[in-house]
């Protein structure tokens, strides 16, 4: 039986000051819910706002943060994760890595397509989430000066494109800023409704499930539309396993028992005591804002600033998120290549993927553009958060079966709990569609045709390359016994398999007579370690007169470029040039013909993605005047 992963070790700081950082980044989404979740509960049209009322959706909210976040993720969820990373992407790499290992059992497809439906999911929520944050943040103004309404927008547009630039920075030193004043946040929550829960104690009584069982059974129909309410308190899970990568989950774990659930059970505890304080005419007109209704007046001011910074640090767990996301998406190849930067010299997990923080930032801002007001972008919020429940307690169970070997006995009403409070928050959550929820689901599948496009795409051109690749042995053999000739030169071919000839050196031999006369096979190994040691960076292996291996392993913090790699080299033996050697390099490219087999819109996509991802000059940075790139066009 598999033994469970506890996540990445790390010494980069001591572990209270790893659990803060992480509090500024990975909690800022859950942190932000009391802001509006319970108003949404209590405002649920046709339910009379009553004691009972009260009490019903407090236990519920109670129970939901307790069993979906802190029992099924922290508990559960994220120690299944996959070498310290967490996210639906990490959950299939686990089961990939898995039927590898029981040759047997075939990887269905259907995991790779609900995982992708998950990724997508969660970009579709991504997007939206710091939209709506920083715009229910910012129009607290108008409360204060209703004249600055008309600044609103162009003032929460400024903020939203300055929380994205600097992500440049990382989530670790983003979380060494954030992560106190997310500190001081819930030490703010947790103060005003310890005030409140003192001036009404009763609302303790809360806590037990037997009022939320009663509201269900008075009336089961108003229980299940508050599902869709009681959501938005666990808005920001997913991300939080997804950012599992960026801190480990013990630091997660630590902040989420030790800091984040105390602080939202007692600010809730606080808003439901303000209501039930009051009576019937106050309690509705209280309900209308609850948050601050628990606040006392003279600390309105200073919490509505403290608000609106908590606001926008939400929009950190998402957008780190879908850094990681998408890289594991491209560790499965199920994207074009970009550009990765490593913003730790510790933790692998903290990156800064550039071209997916410039395509968020649109999209947000087109959001805000086009919705205005976060009253109008409500109810995109909670459908795509109850899809990815959905799938990862899908990919969850099958991970405990496959992987730790769980018997059906313990599988079934493990997985069974969860599911049916998961279906239940998804299909509350489905009436939605028509008033904004279609807008997380039309951003999910626009990123589910692209990577269909880019997977059934790169498929087709890889049984292309498969037909004109060639094992190095019988490459050498070839040119051993061909009418080869070869001029003076060096010229050095990447290759991502070590033991296939690259497809660049392969089309060069079949339509150039000349060869250079030094050949250089260059494969990059990126090792799970931070940096490699200068004298292990290189190995160099002569395979025949002409053809030399040079293997290159790195750490993922390593900043070397190829040239000094190859300068390197030199002195362990290959002979070369740096200032005179050549690179080769292979982009693909799309042909058509009556035997393509994608239509030709998808075709269309397939080219477009090619020619904007990043080429292997770009990415590696080789000296533009000395290196050449052959197009490969294959049929898709």
């Amino acid at each position: 039986m598999a033994k469970w992963d506890e996540g990445p070790k790390t010494t980069m700081s001591p572990r209270a000051a790893l659990s803060l950082a992480a509090l500024g980044i990975v909690f800022g989404d859950i942190g932000t819910s009391p802001l509006y979740a319970l108003q949404a509960a209590l405002g649920t049209d046709g339910l009379a706002i009553t004691g009972d009322h009260v009490r019903g959706v407090l236990s519920m909210v109670f129970w939901a943060l307790l069993l979906v976040v802190g029992l099924k993720y922290v508990l559960l969820v994220m120690r299944a994760n996959h070498g310290g990373e967490g996210g639906v992407m990490a959950m299939l790499a686990q089961l990939l890595d898995s039927d590898a290992d029981a040759p047997k059992r075939r990887a269905t497809p259907w995991l790779i397509g609900l995982a992708v439906a998950g990724a997508a999911l969660m970009y579709g929520d991504g997007v939206i989430t710091p939209a709506i944050s920083v715009l229910s943040a910012v129009e607290g103004l108008e409360v204060y000066a209703p004249q600055a309404k008309d600044w609103v927008l162009p003032i929460a547009l400024t903020v939203v494109a300055v929380v994205f630039v600097l992500q440049r920075f990382g989530s670790g030193m983003l979380g060494v800023v954030l992560g106190p004043m997310m500190l001081v946040w819930f030490g703010a929550l947790a103060a005003i409704g310890l005030y409140q829960i003192v001036l009404e104690p009763t609302v303790l009584h809360s806590l037990s499930p037997v009022w939320a069982i009663e509201l269900w059974l008075e009336d089961p129909m108003q229980a299940f539309l508050l599902m869709g309410a009681i959501v938005l308190c666990i808005t920001g899970t997913e991300a939080m396993f997804a950012d599992m990568g960026h801190f480990g989950r013990p630091a997660i774990a630590r902040a989420w028992w030790w800091i984040v659930l105390p602080a939202l059970l007692i600010t809730y505890l606080g808003q439901g005591a303000v209501l039930l304080s009051a009576n019937e005419h106050d309690m509705a007109s209280r309900a209308a804002s609850p948050f601050y209704a628990a606040v006392p007046d003279g600390l309105v001011l200073p919490m509505t600033i403290l608000a609106t910074i908590a606001a926008i640090i939400a929009a950190q767990a998402v957008i780190t998120g879908s850094f990681s996301l998408t890289r594991q998406i491209i560790q499965q190849r199920l994207l074009p290549p970009v550009r990765v930067r490593h913003t730790s010299h510790h933790v692998e997990g903290q990156v800064y993927l550039p071209a997916v923080n410039r395509l968020m930032l649109i999209a947000c801002l087109a959001i805000m553009l086009g919705f205005r007001t976060s009253e109008a972008l409500t109810d995109a919020y909670g459908l795509a958060v109850s899809g990815m429940f959905v799938v990862t307690t899908i990919m969850l169970a099958v991970i405990l079966h496959r992987r730790f070997k769980w018997p059906w006995w313990a599988l079934v009403p493990v997985i069974g709990f969860f599911g049916v409070i998961d279906l239940l928050f998804l299909a509350s959550n489905a009436n939605k569609f028509l008033t904004g929820g279609w807008l997380p689901l039309a951003i999910a599948g626009a990123i589910i045709i692209v990577i269909w496009t880019w997977r059934r795409g790169s498929l087709a051109l890889q049984r292309g390359r498969l037909e004109d690749g060639l094992k190095v042995g019988k490459f050498i053999e070839h040119i051993a016994e061909g009418d080869i000739t070869f001029a003076p030169g060096t010229a050095i071919f990447l290759s991502g398999d070590p033991d296939v000839t690259p497809v660049a050196l392969r089309k060069l031999q079949r339509h150039m007579p000349v060869l250079p006369d030094t050949i250089v096979l260059m494969h990059l190994r990126v090792l799970a370690v931070p940096y490699v040691p200068e004298k292990s960076q290189v190995a160099v292996q002569q395979l025949n007169d002409h053809v030399w291996r040079l293997t290159c392993r790195l750490g993922w913090r390593d900043d070397i470029g190829i040239p000094e790699l190859v300068r390197a080299a030199a002195d362990h033996g290959l002979p070369v040039d740096s200032k005179a050697t050549t690179f080769w390099t292979r982009r693909e490219g799309v042909g058509g013909g009556r035997q393509a087999g994608l239509p030709l819109w998808q075709r269309s996509l397939l080219q477009f993605l090619l020619q904007t991802a990043p080429s292997a000059a770009d990415l590696f940075d080789l000296p533009p005047r000395r290196t050449m790139e052959i197009v490969v066009r294959g049929r898709a």
